[in-house]
C-alpha cells in the first residue's frame, strides 16, 4: 500500500488521518530509506506484514513496467513509440522509519533488516495485533496494546508462539 524509498540526505513522509491502507503481497508499509510514517485514526493490514524496513536492495523490483498509450500515429499511419527515459537508480542506503500510530490498528508483523532501524510508537489507545514473529529496534507503547495471536501449531511446541524481538 505503501512505498517509501529514500536517498541520502533525503526523508520520505507519508501522513495518514482516517485512513485504511491494505494490499495483498508485499508488506503492508515499506521502507527503503529514510522515512516518516504518522498513522492517525487509521488501519494497516492485508498482506500478513504491516511493516518491513531495509535498503532498496532489500525490496523486488515491480513488475515490468506497463508500456501505457500506444505511440502517436502520423500523417502516413504509420505509429512512432514513444520512448522514455528509464528512471536513474536511487542510492543504497539503511532504512530509517520513523513510523508513530494515535488512536490506529495494525495487523500483521513487523521486520527490520540488519543494519536498518525502526523506530515505532503505539500511542492513543492504538492496537498492534501481532499474526507473526516480529523485530523492531525502538518501541513506545504508551498506552496501546501489543496483541498476540494465538500459537500456530502444536501449544506445547515454544516454535509455535509469537516473538516479539526489540533493542530498546
Amino acid at each position: 500500500a505503501l512505498y517509501a524509498a529514500g536517498a541520502p540526505g533525503e526523508v520520505s513522509v507519508a501522513r495518514f488521518t482516517g485512513s485504511t491502507l491494505t494490499n495483498v503481497s508485499g508488506p503492508t508499509i515499506a521502507v527503503g530509506g529514510v522515512a516518516n510514517v504518522t498513522l492517525n485514526n487509521s488501519t494497516a493490514s492485508g498482506s500478513g506484514e504491516w511493516l518491513r524496513v531495509g535498503t532498496i536492495a532489500d525490496f523486488p523490483p515491480l513488475a515490468t513496467r506497463d508500456a501505457g498509450l500506444p505511440g502517436v500515429t502520423d500523417p502516413e499511419g504509420l505509429e512512432t513509440p514513444i520512448v522514455f527515459a528509464p528512471p536513474a537508480a536511487l542510492p543504497v542506503v539503511p532504512g530509517l522509519a520513523n513510523v508513530v500510530l494515535s488512536r490506529s490498528t495494525v495487523i500483521g508483523s513487523a521486520f527490520t533488516a540488519p543494519g536498518s532501524v525502526s523506530n515505532v510508537s503505539l500511542l492513543d489507545d492504538s492496537r498492534w495485533i501481532m499474526t507473526g514473529s516480529s523485530n523492531v529496534t525502538n518501541l513506545l507503547n504508551d498506552p496501546s496494546l501489543i496483541q498476540f495471536t494465538p500459537p500456530s501449531g502444536d501449544p506445547a511446541l515454544l516454535g509455535s508462539y509469537k516473538t516479539l524481538t526489540t533493542v530498546n
